[in-house]
């Protein structure tokens, strides 16, 4: 039985089409793989990166020649006002985020990101699930 995922060369279409993802600290490590997972099965990902910038524009070029679409936001997600611009970004550049994935290596306040996530002007689809 073929696999219900797909290969990110020669991507046609997938489970994820029309959704935006955004997963922090994956210009690098289990968080790139994240993201290239996500854009594989059709979702727009924002690549968030606090120091690995040639490693966020390189998942973004993997994500994009895949045939998804990414970007990539430089923010530290320790710091309350970065937050808050990485989500205003990332909902200003694509529309709407509907998926929020953490491979940063420090624990997140989750209950600050949900609270910041209601506080972004723009569509929402789906609620921002935590832990």
């Amino acid at each position: 039985m073929p696999s219900q995922t797909k290969q990110l060369k020669g991507y046609q279409g997938g489970p994820l089409d029309g959704k935006v993802a955004l997963i922090t600290g994956s210009g690098r490590g289990i968080g790139k793989g994240m993201a290239l997972e996500l854009g594989s099965r059709g979702a727009s990902v924002v690549i968030n990166y606090a120091n690995a910038a040639q490693g966020a524009e390189e998942t973004v070029k993997e994500i994009e020649a895949a045939g998804s679409k990414a970007f990539a936001i430089k923010a530290d997600v320790t710091k309350l006002s970065d937050i808050t611009r990485l989500f205003k970004e990332a909902v200003a550049h694509f529309g709407r985020l509907d998926i929020v994935g953490s491979s940063f290596d420090q624990a997140l306040d989750f209950e600050l990101i949900e609270s910041r996530w209601y506080q972004t002007p723009g569509p929402r689809s789906s609620r921002l699930r935590t832990r």
